[in-house]
């Protein structure tokens, strides 16, 4: 029995056959457990906690199925865990390529806040702007209002100066003018 173990050289996917890089660690790091796992590697010597799941067939026909059964599910496993690991780094990379997308967009909204923020500023200093432009004008508009009242007052206290009947009211009118211009 012992003889037929060591004898048979089966093919057995190993980790150096696993692509290299994400997956490598991706399949060195499995999600769960199995039963395949625990097994020794051909090297190891077998002991008693190897796994056998065929122990109630015929020592010499039941060691060379279970062996190639084991073999093959050592195959399959590899396979399992190689495509596992692929699935695990497709994943990753659309969750990182999610992932900078929403950075992007984040991005993109500061970056349109930040545009509509200066552009109310500007527009809020044009407004200002102008105000003080319409303000300056209405107070030129009053001031020369208040200039030309007051020219206008200045003719009439002359041309009352020239009356002689008017002379004593006008200077007291001067005064009162004077007072309010």
């Amino acid at each position: 029995m012992v003889s037929s173990k060591t004898s048979l050289s089966l093919h057995v996917a190993t980790i150096e056959q696993l692509p290299r890089g994400t997956a490598l660690n991706a399949a060195r790091t499995p999600i769960t457990k199995d039963a395949a796992r625990a097994a020794p590697f051909p090297n190891e010597p077998a002991d008693g906690n190897s796994t056998n799941t065929n122990e109630d067939a015929p020592s010499v026909s039941g060691c060379t199925a279970s062996t190639n059964n084991e073999a093959a599910r050592r195959v399959s496993n590899g396979t399992d865990l190689a495509r596992k690991a692929a699935q695990r780094v497709s994943v990753w990379k659309k969750s990182e390529q999610e992932r900078r997308g929403e950075e992007e967009r984040a991005r993109q909204a500061k970056q349109e806040q930040e545009k509509r923020r200066l552009n109310h500023a500007a527009h809020a200093k044009q407004r200002r702007r102008a105000e003080i432009y319409a303000l300056n004008a209405l107070l030129r508009q009053l001031q020369q209002e208040k200039i030309a009242r007051f020219i206008a007052a200045q003719m009439q206290v002359q041309e009352a100066q020239k009356d002689p009947s008017l002379a004593s009211m006008t200077a007291t009118l001067v005064q009162v003018e004077a007072v309010g211009v």
